[in-house]
């Protein structure tokens, strides 16, 4: 399977509407990965992606053109389509709703 990171997003009634999301792939050197052109994705469609067993997190930059995949993103409980993000133990934490904002 795959691993997405969320790069930005925009928000409709307090969830995320639209999602930047970009695919981790490798570069040219074998430590190194860096992220494809990515595409602005409805969140129905990320919901797909983590029902299928895709890995998606938010994006957390570390310097300068690094980064590392951050908080997990999950489905919201009850729910089949809206996001969350949690931390490693699974609690709900407010990473994903914290990203900038796209600009279209």
């Amino acid at each position: 399977m795959s691993t997405y990171v969320i790069h930005s997003i925009t928000e409709e009634n307090g969830e995320v509407a639209l999602a930047d999301i970009r695919m981790v792939v490798r570069t040219a050197r074998p430590d190194q990965f860096g992220l494809d052109d990515g595409e602005v994705m409805a969140f129905h469609d990320v919901a797909s992606l983590i029902r299928f067993g895709h890995a998606v997190h938010v994006v957390r930059w570390i310097g300068p053109g690094e980064f590392e995949p951050g908080s997990r993103v999950g489905i919201k409980p009850g729910q089949i389509e809206h996001l969350l993000s949690v931390d490693a133990h699974g609690v709900p934490n407010g990473d994903l709703m914290a990203l900038p904002r796209l600009r279209m």
